[in-house]
């Protein structure tokens, strides 16, 4: 399993450009970056020893560079040689509380890594109980590792854990000894090279817990143009020897699950000194060449620019090893480094180019082939894992039955990385290959793995869920249906309920538990709803809701799956409309004040309203009470893009308007200007006078309708009263062969009631018999035909 972290993170530098070293101030260096980026900071790789004392709570303060601007990566080792930049294992407990104590004193940084180059000895701690230097594995830095990130994340959730760089062309070689004291002390053996150790760590961190990024070291052979693009190797490991490590780091050390992490290169420099000079065996006469720095940075972002578009990781930061005058050799400040003003000038050159590490991260072509597929028997089943080459939005997978094919996609649109086939002939041996697609097509394929399942079982899931009408009102009992098919290699034993529970947010409100009959491998059946805790259905409520079926739902027989029983669907319950008292309690049909945003402000009055001649007015009290100042009204659950009536009542009932003018105010419905600086007391001719403006809208998109009202040319908005309601529907009468089809467009919960007269001139209307409730778009009723001429009418009795 392969693990990504989710935490939001802090802002980062956009700009490669970056040194290693705190402390002395690298100052000098990262204002050469400041001025040629307009004033934004760069990186810094920040090193420190914190030791594995559970009582110390010492931090470090960074914020001198981060208020600056600049982006910190700190370093947090066990210690130095012969220390070991992580301690032996029975200290891990340990050195993970210091890191955590450590991290929670320290500000001015948020990315972290832990330790540094373990496959080298000389990063290996001494061992005192066995008086050597015992090889820090993959596994047990991982391990390792894993603790300091689940204790550091308890303290500073939304901060970056980087796992350890490895150091580039180092190992495999054998036992040996390393110096303390002027006493030689025995080392293991390390038998990996540098990226069989990076995979084989990598792997080990993300095996048990999610990572945030990932920290590089990387250099060149020398300080040429040519150096950086030597295609030398090491003899039978066909690794690069130069520069091009980077490209060996990211094709055979960082899996490909895991391209999506960012990269940050915490080290880079030639292999000897910027000066001259340098470790055993390199050329003393060599040194830093004028241009080697633009280069270095050139080939990043040539790099970083197609690795936007095909799926490969994205280097953010390239820290230069190192500025320390007197901590190395390899020091770029001091005065024993006369390429020092060359280096800074090709750094003034390299930031003029202002290279960014790439944010709008796109696929412009099909996505690399998924690697790493493996095939494992289950009960019943195969089982599928691959990782992802990167930028593949579904994957494809591909099955035979013999290695070279012809095959054949058994699935497409996975989204996960992994899948379990059941639906196979037992002791057939099958070869499987996966494929990744995105929106500029499909990849080559995987590898090819085989597999020969053993046995056949059933594997029950639910392809479809549906229930009993396409438009649900409040109140509406609602019976589901799910279609059921079995994917598996056996049919479902016969005489066991395959039954199937209902349960609307969470909570069960149906089952299906009546069928009984095997169901074949390969065979599909519809099961509706027949039992219940209580009833058989669900009474809908207003809003979206997410209905789940769960197929064997107690789990009756086995399946070759099963962790595919489950499928969720939306269903929107729409409501008939609105009556809000604003302002106020509930009244009549009128509700209490709801689904309102902005002012608080509300006033009442008990002065009586005249409501004489309002047409649709509304009692009493809705215009007795207001909601003032600015703010609007979102009324949701509606039927999305239908017609509604908005009418809105006021009165005029404030202290502080006594006349014409005293309050003139903006009405906005779904930011369509409806009414400019109206005036209640000039509309109404007098205070305490109620009044209704109607209007239609429709309901947007989402089925909303927002009402907005804010402050005119004087005093403040204001509103008594709100209504959201259907149109009155219109009929329609059409012969359909020996009936009449009568027809309207209809709104969910509605009742309709239709009516008719033989006369226009005769007694009171007839109703024709059965009421209709809305469901959908448009209901329709029938009538016999008559010879003579029938007058209709529609009444919504609710």
């Amino acid at each position: 399993m392969v693990f990504l972290a989710a935490s939001l993170f802090a802002a980062e530098s956009p700009f490669l450009y970056g040194i290693h070293d705190h402390d002395p101030d690298p100052g000098e260096f990262l204002n050469h970056i400041k001025s040629g980026t307009g004033g934004t900071g760069g990186w810094v790789t920040a090193t420190v020893a914190v030791g594995a004392n559970t009582n110390d709570f010492s931090g470090a303060n960074f914020t001198s560079l981060s208020n600056a601007g600049h982006t910190v990566i700190c370093r947090i080792n066990y210690g130095y040689y012969p220390d070991g930049t992580i301690p032996v294992p029975a200290k891990y407990d340990d050195f993970a509380t210091r890191c955590k104590n450590f991290m929670a004193n320290s500000s001015g940084c948020n990315i972290w890594l832990i330790g540094n180059e373990l496959n080298l000895a000389a990063e290996w701690p001494f061992d005192v109980s066995n008086g050597r230097f015992n090889y820090v594995s993959p596994s047990d830095y991982g391990n390792g590792v894993r603790k300091c990130y689940n204790a550091i994340k308890a303290v500073r959730p939304n901060d970056k854990i980087l796992p350890q760089p490895c150091a580039p062309w180092g190992g495999p070689y054998g036992s040996g000894t390393q110096n303390i004291g002027g006493t030689n002390y025995p080392h293991d053996a390390q038998p990996l090279s540098w990226v069989q150790y990076e995979a084989q760590m990598l792997a080990a961190v993300t095996n048990t817990g999610p990572l945030d990024g990932i920290a590089l070291h990387i250099g060149s052979r020398g300080y040429t143009y040519a150096d950086i693009h030597s295609t030398n190797t090491f003899g039978s490991l066909g690794l690069y020897a130069s520069f091009f490590v980077y490209k060996d780091w990211i094709d055979y050390g960082i899996p490909a699950a895991l391209y999506s992490l960012p990269l940050y290169v915490t080290e880079c420099n030639g292999l000897y000194y910027w000066k001259g000079g340098g470790p055993p065996g390199e050329d003393l006469t060599k040194h830093y060449e004028p241009g080697w720095m633009q280069e270095i940075f050139a080939e990043f972002n040539r790099y970083n620019q197609s690795a936007a578009t095909n799926g490969r990781p994205i280097f953010r930061c390239v820290n230069f090893y190192r500025w320390c005058g007197f901590c190395d050799g390899w020091n770029i400040d001091g005065a024993s480094n006369t390429n020092k003003s060359q280096i800074l000038a090709d750094l003034d050159a390299s930031v003029a180019q202002l290279y960014r590490w790439p944010t709008n991260v796109i696929s412009t072509n099909p996505p690399p082939a998924p690697t790493g597929l493996t095939a494992t028997v289950g009960n019943g089943s195969v089982i599928l894992n691959w990782n992802s080459g990167g930028f593949a939005n579904s994957f494809k997978v591909k099955r035979a039955t013999a290695s070279g094919g012809p095959y054949s996609a058994i699935v497409s649109n996975i989204t996960t990385t992994s899948y379990v086939n059941t639906s196979f002939t037992p002791n057939t041996t099958y070869f499987y290959r996966v494929s990744g697609v995105n929106a500029n097509g499909e990849s080559l394929d995987s590898n090819t793995a085989s597999a020969t399942p053993t046995n056949g079982l059933p594997d029950v899931i639910v392809t479809a869920i549906s229930w009993t009408a396409a438009h649900i009102g409040p109140g509406t009992n609602v019976v589901f249906r799910a279609t059921v098919r079995n994917q598996g290699s056996a049919a479902t034993p016969g005489g066991v309920t395959l039954g199937v529970g209902f349960l609307v947010d969470g909570v069960q409100y149906s089952w299906s538990g009546g069928y009984s009959s095997a169901l074949a491998a390969g065979s599909s059946v519809t099961l509706t709803a027949d039992g219940g805790p209580s009833v058989n259905y669900w009474t809908a409520t207003p809003g979206v809701h997410t209905v789940t079926a769960n197929v064997d739902d107690i789990d009756r027989f086995p399946e070759g799956n099963e962790a595919n029983n489950v499928l969720d669907s939306n269903i929107v319950v729409y409501v008939s409309g609105y009556a809000l008292n604003t302002g106020g309690n509930a009244t009549g049909n009128f509700a209490t004040d709801n689904f309102w945003s902005g002012s608080t402000n509300i006033f009442s009055a008990a002065t009586a309203i005249d409501t004489n001649g309002v047409a649709f007015a509304a009692p009493q009290l809705v215009y007795q009470t207001e909601r003032w100042s600015n703010f609007s009204y979102t009324l949701p659950n509606l039927i999305p893009n239908r017609a509604y009536i908005v009418r809105l009542h006021f009165a005029e009932i404030s202290p502080s308007v006594t006349t014409t003018n005293d309050r003139r105010f903006h009405i906005a419905i779904n930011g369509t200007q409806m009414l400019t600086n109206f005036d209640i007391f000039a509309a109404t001719g007098a205070k305490f006078r109620a009044m209704a403006k109607t209007f239609t809208a429709n309901a947007d998109s989402s089925g909303q309708i927002a009402i907005a009202l804010t402050k005119g040319a004087s005093n403040e908005a204001k509103l008594s009263g709100l209504e959201v309601l259907p149109p009155s529907p219109s009929i329609a009468a059409t012969a359909a062969g020996a009936n009449i089809l009568l027809s309207w467009t209809s709104y969910p919960g509605k009742v309709y009631r239709v009516q008719f007269k033989n006369d226009l001139n005769a007694g009171p209307w007839s109703n024709l018999s059965g009421d209709v409730i809305g469901t959908g778009n448009v209901v329709s009723k029938t009538d016999s035909l008559l010879p003579t001429a029938r007058y209709y009418r529609i009444l919504v009795v609710n």
